[in-house]
């Protein structure tokens, strides 16, 4: 009876910035990931660009057109460009001296090839687009020793284009059939993955007007994606992309006997292949939901898997995670892009070694998952994966390894790590004795509560499922192999305020816990009209306005969830007008600023309130998705006259698999509590053709326990946090200097910051790696320029990969 979605929960103790941030740990082995970013909605293939003053540049495709970002730093990859084009999931680019060429199957303003000038690689600037012979493509490829431009999946086939004039394309040549779903052309030869039919081929493309046929190879179950020549142009690799494809390599040193020597497979049997491509004796594989892949082809009839790194942290297989790979850098870096989770910066590390290993339970040898691995002594964290194993790649030299999970006994063990070792390891859990929790959850009058959420607290987030019901018609939930020890079971619904009892669990037996839940201050699920006003001073848009509506999902919940956030889905919630299901995207999204008011409140009786609500925000959409966009949320303690901002987002709060997110903060935090206390949301979108969508849902004032924060007190320990914690500033009001404090229940890479009150980033203090434990970082009071700044109100944010929590503090000069 849970919600189909179940969101997670971020605080608001003040002001909430949310941002992309670069992740801390994933699944590897002899790969180091550097860097990450995530700025937009949904990504395509990857390429790089060296400008000629030795710069790096990673260029990844969007749904909504092209980002450059600087990778000089390629732990911090910094956004620098950005070229709208057709909306389309597929985009591809190359790049032919100061030029960046890109093709999508999308059609619209500015389809074709589009023609990006490099001469600034800060400032990348559309100068033309080819549209003479095609207006949509699938791929294409850039012969930068021939100067051509190859171009497939497009109408009239593959085209050859001579790009010796980078801004005037002019086709020399073509094959009109068959159809070509990539192209490599190296060495006067074109490699086609004809995916129709099952084949890859080989044309003489040395007179480009005239290609002649050289080879067609077909074979068994083909499904031939791409194909790529080693450096010796002895071998070809193919790709086959369908489940339970697989990199095959070709001899073709005869062109008259092409015979398949050797194969290389990973993952599921179900699990899909898309890319190869070849850099000396290593293959660059980009796996979809398997990652990253590096391959050793030194001898191609006996290849070996060199490392990975697995960028799809979901589960099952198809066509999600890594899509395009670029190895062609100058400093051993290379570049992927994954479909949900953006561009990714990482090297190969021949120093490492490192287990393969499985986790299996001692009652029945059954996988344990969600398991987590630490490495004693170093930041190296992940988690047991989907199918119950795990890796554990370091430099090489003695550990001691440590895998824990809720329920099951820590297990610690050392290891002896030689460079480019691979030992195999068995690690046995012994759970716990166990018992239950049950009981059931009514209201203030003794009537049965329906769909409260139940869950204990302190749960990791990867185990929660195990830890959360919800009460089925006549109250009650019920939860089973509840490890013993104590535990805190909270409850929540909307329209009432939240509860929290102990549950004593003993080996073997239960615990009944029942609940009695107060009606909240306010509540509303937008069901029916409770006083909302639409529209404030300032407003101007004339499209994309707030409204209380249904909620349906368009670009397949991309842009606007399928469902609104409420228990048993009634459907609506206060968004930024509705649109029609299959209208063109640009249609009914805000076109300039949106405000909505909430009623007036008089808070003065209420006992430390807490304000909470569900959101989802969309920006970077559309055809120019930088330029100010945002989603705010203000507070009023005299009925809207003046305001204090609480809330300010310009990147995404929406994703596929939770698409609302709850947020909180406490007025009293911000403002003294009156008669007169009242809630701004505003929505801004100040740029033609950028896609902005908002919504808000299950507003709430409650009173009692504050529901944000757990300790695990499982098995009678206290245990470290269950999240990362920040402390209040010391001392508070400061002058000059202050100290800030947080808690990390485990090692992880943070970011803290320290924005002003219109939410301009002041001083970064801190962006690295973090053991487990406490930690204090000073602030002097200068911003990043080594200025002192004015006396005032300032904000900080403490993020981690998947924490955001921000807290005011005063300085006086």
């Amino acid at each position: 009876m849970l919600p189909r979605y179940w969101k997670r929960t971020t605080c608001l103790c003040a002001m909430l910035l949310l941002s992309a941030s670069t992740a801390f740990a994933l699944d590897g082995k002899n790969v180091e990931q550097l860097g990450r970013a995530n700025d937009f909605i949904a990504y395509s293939d990857v390429w790089g660009y060296r400008a000629p003053d030795g710069r790096d540049y990673a260029i990844i495709g969007t749904q909504w057109g092209t980002a450059f970002y600087n990778v000089e730093d390629p732990r911090n990859p910094d956004l620098v460009g950005f070229v709208g084009g057709p909306e389309s999931i597929w985009r591809d680019m190359k790049t032919y001296g100061a030029y960046c060429y890109v093709t999508t199957e999308g059609s619209g303003v500015d389809e074709g090839m589009q023609i990006i000038d490099l001469t600034d690689p800060e400032s990348p600037t559309l100068v033309g687009t080819y549209t003479t012979t095609f207006t949509t493509a699938h791929n294409l490829h850039v012969d930068s020793t021939a100067g051509l431009a190859i171009v497939c999946g497009a109408s009239g086939g593959t085209h050859i284009l001579d790009v010796t004039t980078p801004t005037a394309p002019v086709r020399v040549g073509q094959i009109a059939s068959p159809y070509a779903h990539d192209v490599m052309a190296k060495d006067d030869v074109l490699y086609t993955g004809n995916i129709n039919i099952g084949q890859f081929r080989l044309w003489d493309i040395s007179n480009p007007a005239s290609p002649s046929l050289l080879s067609a190879t077909s074979y068994p179950t083909a499904f031939t994606h791409n194909a790529w020549p080693t450096e010796d142009n002895q071998y070809v690799l193919s790709t086959d992309e369908n489940a339970g494809g697989r990199v095959r390599i070709w001899d073709v040193s005869d062109l008259g006997s092409i015979t398949q020597v050797a194969q290389y497979q990973t993952g599921p049997p179900t699990s899909i292949v898309h890319n190869a491509m070849v850099k000396g004796d290593i293959a660059y594989v980009s796996y979809y939901t398997e990652g990253l892949r590096l391959v050793d082809i030194t001898d191609p009839t006996n290849p070996s898997e060199l490392g990975f790194l697995d960028t799809f942290l979901g589960s099952g297989t198809g066509f999600k995670g890594s899509w395009g790979i670029f190895p062609y850098t100058d400093n051993g870096t290379f570049y992927g892009s994954d479909i949900g989770r953006g561009l990714f910066v990482a090297k190969r590390d021949t120093t490492y070694g490192g287990c393969t290993g499985t986790v299996e339970s001692s009652l029945d040898a059954s996988p344990i998952l969600n398991a987590n691995v630490s490495v004693d002594g170093t930041l190296y964290t992940q988690q047991v994966s989907k199918l119950g194993d795990f890796w554990v790649s370091q430099p090489a030299g003695n550990y001691t390894v440590t895998i824990d999970r809720h329920g099951y006994q820590p297990v610690n063990f050392p290891i002896n790590i030689a460079a480019g070792s691979d030992t195999a390891l068995t690690i046995v859990m012994t759970p716990y004795p166990t018992g239950s929790i049950s009981g059931t959850i009514e209201d203030a009058s003794n009537n049965p509560l329906e769909d409260v959420v139940v869950e204990l607290v302190g749960v990791s987030y990867a185990d929660e499922s195990e830890y959360i019901d919800s009460t089925d018609a006549s109250g009650a939930y019920s939860f089973s192999d509840v490890p013993e020890g104590t535990w805190q079971v909270r409850a929540r619904l909307i329209g009432y305020n939240p509860g929290l009892e102990v549950a004593d669990v003993p080996s073997g037996g239960a615990d009944v816990v029942d609940f009695a839940l107060a009606d909240a201050f306010f509540a509303d699920d937008f069901s029916t009209d409770k006083g909302w006003t639409i529209g404030a001073a300032g407003d101007n848009a004339t499209a994309g306005v707030w409204e209380r509506a249904s909620v349906i999902g368009r670009e397949v919940g991309k842009v606007v969830p399928s469902y609104d956030q409420s228990p048993g889905f009634n459907n609506f919630a206060m968004i930024t007008e509705r649109g029609l299901l299959n209208e063109p995207l640009e249609e009914s999204e805000v076109d300039g600023k949106t405000s909505v008011l909430s009623p007036i409140f008089d808070l003065t009786s209420t006992t430390n309130p807490t304000i909470s609500f569900y959101r989802f925000h969309s920006v970077n959409a559309g055809y120019h998705p930088y330029d100010g966009d945002a989603y705010e949320t203000w507070l009023s303690n005299d009925g809207g006259s003046n305001w204090i901002l609480v809330d300010a987002i310009t990147t995404n709060d929406i994703n596929l698999n939770r698409q609302w997110r709850e947020v909180a903060f406490k007025p009293s935090s911000f403002l003294a509590l009156t008669n007169d206390m009242r809630v701004k949301i505003t929505v801004t979108d100040q740029g033609a053709e950028s896609v902005v969508e908002s919504g808000i849902d299950d507003f709430s004032i409650t009173e009692g326990i504050d529901t944000y924060v757990g300790v695990d007190i499982a098995d009678g320990e206290s245990g470290a946090p269950a999240r990362p914690i920040l402390e209040g500033n010391f001392p508070n009001p400061f002058n000059p200097t202050t100290s800030i404090r947080f808690t990390l229940p485990s090692a992880a890479l943070v970011e803290l910051d320290v924005y002003d009150t219109a939410g301009r980033l002041v001083k970064r203090l801190d962006r690295d790696a973090r053991e487990a434990g406490n930690h204090t970082v000073a602030w002097d009071g200068r911003n990043d320029r080594g200025d002192g700044v004015a006396s005032g109100v300032y904000f900080y944010t403490l993020r981690t990969d998947s924490f955001s929590e921000t807290r005011k503090m005063l300085l006086v000069r």
